[in-house]
């Protein structure tokens, strides 16, 4: 369950749709967060969920792999997921009923409220015309409220009810409203979503987070703010030029190598210096102007320990651009120090801590050795192998199918550069599932397929893997898993 208000003030030319992110299970443990309201500006509408958390995925990602033109058009198309979702997910939700509120406003700027039910007990779908009523709360409230000239406030208010409240879940009593309040506001001309509170909610011990098993998954990275899963960058260390000698440091020197240029278009996370002699270093990229003139793009200064290679990790990473000159560089902030040399290389100096652009003054020579230096960057993404967290089904299932959305820039060949597996039986046994493209509408250009109803070894534990190869940067916005 969730919270699934909404408010309609007479006089305002608005619909207000309220919802929370936390995502429960069978026994009301927090498991998760998640959006359960959906802009759909193209409609001049928007959509609030209550009920299974998978039932709500999939929805909006069936949503978001059509463009519905028409607040008319998106109702028709809700009910008929309803229905799809009904025979999709029969045995499997431990929720009986779930609730679709669509609101929004038709060409003639008439509003239009549905509530649409689906009962997974019977099959059946209700849709009901809210039109002008004020409000509808999900769960109901006791309290009386008056309508008040702040919808957003009183909207806040009534999920503050909700949340104190328990409710029955699996034979006691348990919180079901939580993570943050948001609300959709729904006019003719835009529809927003606004934050409202963030609770201090926290995923409860044992729950897998963001719906991946962790243990089962690699070379991934949550970007939470963005709502994806992405493929790690694969990392590179590059050593320019190794120690040979040392020297006493008599004074402050920034020296760059210019043996080899870096990488263009690596993203380098760390500069490494080679040093026997505890002391504060800076590590730097310059990029070459001319002769003697030097930028300096990035400056790190850092402690080395004094035992021979020690990285210097950038604040912020730097991408080295398509063009241009770019090299190493080292600043000795500690003076009367032993200093690693390497041989004689192709280097320019200049005396104390250079920092800034255009700087000029640089001696260019070959004759003498710099600080021994390397870098780590990162070029191409990791092939990346994400587990949704196992699901229990009632009974036995032996047929699954995959939904799922994904950003399209890189151009994956599906079956090639994207492929997903499924499991019925609790990841004893995985079917290879063929993936095809519904929609290259998605929403902010994002790509959705599907894969053929696939046979699994049956079994009553369920999940997808997901995985991405030839080292294809592919992020992934959602994935819903129907079984049967």
């Amino acid at each position: 369950m969730t919270a699934c208000n909404l408010i309609q003030i007479p006089g305002r030319d608005a619909i207000y749709l309220f919802s929370d992110t936390a995502q429960y299970d069978a026994s009301g443990a927090t498991v998760g967060f998640g959006m359960k309201v959906l802009s759909v500006p193209s409609a001049r509408a928007a959509i609030a969920v209550t009920g299974s958390t998978a039932i709500t995925d999939h929805l909006f990602l069936l949503i978001n792999s059509t463009v519905p033109r028409s607040i008319e058009f998106l109702k028709d198309a809700v009910r008929q997921y309803v229905e799809q979702l009904i025979r999709d997910f029969d045995g499997v939700s431990a929720s009986k009923k779930f609730t679709v509120i669509v609101a929004g406003f038709s060409e003639d700027r008439t509003r239009r409220v549905y509530e649409i039910e689906g009962d997974m007990t019977d099959g059946t779908v209700q849709v009901e015309e809210i039109g002008d009523t004020c409000c509808r709360f999900r769960p109901a409230v006791d309290v009386k409220f008056s309508t008040k000239d702040d919808a957003l406030d009183m909207g806040l208010q009534i999920m503050e009810v909700q949340r104190s409240s328990r409710y029955p879940m699996s034979g006691k009593q348990a919180r079901i409203v939580g993570g943050s309040a948001l609300a959709a506001v729904v006019a003719f001309e835009s529809v927003t979503l606004r934050a409202l509170k963030h609770w201090p909610d926290q995923i409860e011990s044992g729950s897998a987070v963001d719906g991946i098993n962790a243990g089962s998954s690699s070379n991934y990275t949550v970007d939470t703010a963005s709502g994806l899963v992405k493929p790690t960058l694969a990392g590179t260390t590059t050593t320019i030029d190794a120690p040979s000698t040392t020297i006493t440091s008599l004074s402050t020197f920034t020296m760059v190598d210019l043996t080899t240029a870096l990488v263009a278009g690596a993203v380098v996370s760390s500069v490494g210096i080679y040093s026997a002699a505890v002391g504060t270093f800076k590590a730097k990229i310059v990029k070459r102007n001319s002769a003697g003139n030097f930028d300096v793009v990035a400056d790190q200064s850092f402690a080395h320990p004094g035992t021979g290679w020690a990285d210097a990790t950038l604040t912020s990473p730097y991408t080295v651009p398509g063009t241009g000159s770019y090299y190493l560089a080292a600043a000795n902030i500690t003076v009367s120090a032993v200093v690693n040399f390497t041989a004689s290389v192709s280097r320019a100096y200049k005396a104390s801590d250079i920092t800034g652009t255009g700087q000029t003054g640089f001696t260019e020579d070959s004759g003498n050795g710099v600080m021994p230096l390397r870098y780590t960057y990162n070029v191409a993404p990791s092939n990346m192998t994400v587990v949704t967290t196992m699901q229990t089904a009632d009974a036995s299932v032996g047929n699954a199918r995959v939904l799922l959305e994904f950003d399209n820039t890189a151009s994956p060949t599906l079956n090639t550069d994207l492929t997903v597996e499924v499991t019925c039986n609790g990841g004893t046994n995985w079917a290879t599932a063929t993936l095809s493209s519904v929609s290259t509408h998605g929403q902010g250009g994002r790509k959705v397929v599907e894969t053929a109803d696939t046979a699994c070894t049956a079994g009553t534990s369920f999940a997808a893997r997901i995985k991405t190869l030839n080292n294809k940067s592919v992020p992934i916005y959602g994935v819903a898993l129907a079984v049967h």
